[in-house]
């Protein structure tokens, strides 16, 4: 993972406050590839509970879907399985992987 913002305050040990923000996520065994990418105008990072959060416009882009929306928290893991992102008003979200059976 990376981490940066055209401003980056570490408030403490736990809490990063960034404007500009822009989190790379990586997968991928021996040839390590962009999994997640999310990009936001300002956002807090808490490294202890693995949670960033904003309460502005937030845009998440992964191969198979974009997904944007405000007032969001991204609950990340290290393991690809484990990343979760609650967008609390105005989400819109487009795959981009076929949806079989999806209204069955």
């Amino acid at each position: 993972m990376t981490l940066s913002g055209s401003v980056v305050h570490p408030i403490d040990e736990n809490r990063i406050d960034v404007t500009g923000a822009n989190f790379v996520f990586y997968a991928g065994g021996a040839i390590p590839h962009v999994d997640t990418v999310l990009l936001s105008p300002s956002a807090t990072f808490f490294l202890k509970e693995k949670i960033a959060r904003g309460s502005e416009a937030v845009r998440m882009t992964r191969d198979d879907a974009d997904i944007t929306g405000v007032d969001w928290v991204f609950y990340y893991a290290y393991r690809p399985d484990q990343k979760k992102v609650s967008i609390a008003r105005h989400t819109r979200v487009v795959f981009h992987a076929p949806l079989p059976d999806f209204l069955k």
